[in-house]
């Protein structure tokens, strides 16, 4: 005898959802809202300051531009990251041979593997001493820093938020850390760098004959959208909402 079954692809559903939430659908914009182009307004200031204590070069980290905003949501901005960030604010880890390792230190490597799709998995640490560090001119990332796997699996780039972790941290070169920043929201950033028509763009700029990543150039070049702050956090809560409800319901169908 048959049993009804439910058809129930959760990871189809979380696509369809951050494809909402990336075109403004998921949550209402609310007028009250600074538009993200006062944002920009603020980063471009910013940079023009460090430009001017010679601190960045202008052809290396863009300064954000007024895009159209034809079809975009109220208050919304096409933007990049190289628009939006430093290299104070973004930048890969560093090169770390296996050479230069040991086997217990309080200076830790987060690992590849431990970047997963949204989620921090504990593959454990590899290990430097503080004076490989220093030698090496290592930068110390901290919890709440967005980490990218730019070594792309199964056609997917990994992203995920650092937690709370003990110790001094840093990590490989493959690997491009966002710092939080007052002008978006750590959440959504990671959100918009899972959804599908960002990581379809991250497939058409890869390279690599055995394995396929893509560039820091090439990653923070790609368009993305950058809505008030205020939605950005009301976006990400609701994502975060619904993702708990779908591993709520995974778990209920095992």
């Amino acid at each position: 005898m048959k049993t009804n079954t439910l058809d129930f692809d959760a990871q189809a559903l979380r696509e369809k959802i951050l494809d909402l939430a990336m075109r403004g659908k998921l949550v209402p914009q609310d007028p009250n809202d600074e538009p993200a182009s006062v944002l920009l307004e603020k980063i471009k200031a910013e940079k023009e300051q460090l430009i001017k204590e010679k601190k960045i070069k202008k052809k290396d980290w863009n300064l954000p531009e007024k895009h159209k905003t034809d079809n975009l949501p109220q208050g919304w901005q096409k933007t990049s990251l190289k628009e939006i960030t430093t290299p104070f604010t973004l930048n890969d880890g560093d090169w770390i041979l296996s050479k230069n390792m040991i086997p217990y230190s309080d200076v830790k490597l987060i690992q590849l593997g431990s970047i997963g799709e949204g989620k921090y998995i504990d593959k454990g640490f590899k290990y430097i001493s503080q004076d490989t560090f220093d030698e090496l001119n290592c930068t110390e990332i901290k919890p709440g820093y967005l980490l990218i796997n730019r070594l792309i699996n199964k056609q997917k780039m990994m992203a995920t938020i650092l937690p709370k972790i003990e110790g001094k941290l840093i990590t490989a070169v493959d690997i491009c850390w966002i710092a939080p920043s007052s002008y978006f929201n750590q959440e959504f950033m990671m959100y918009q760098l899972l959804s599908p028509a960002f990581q379809n763009k991250v497939n058409k700029l890869t390279s690599g004959s055995t394995r396929k990543r893509i560039s820091k150039g090439n990653l923070t070049s790609i368009e993305l959208f950058l809505p008030p702050l205020e939605e950005q956090s009301r976006i990400a809560a609701k994502i975060a909402q619904l993702f708990a409800l779908l591993r709520k319901v995974e778990s209920l169908l095992k």
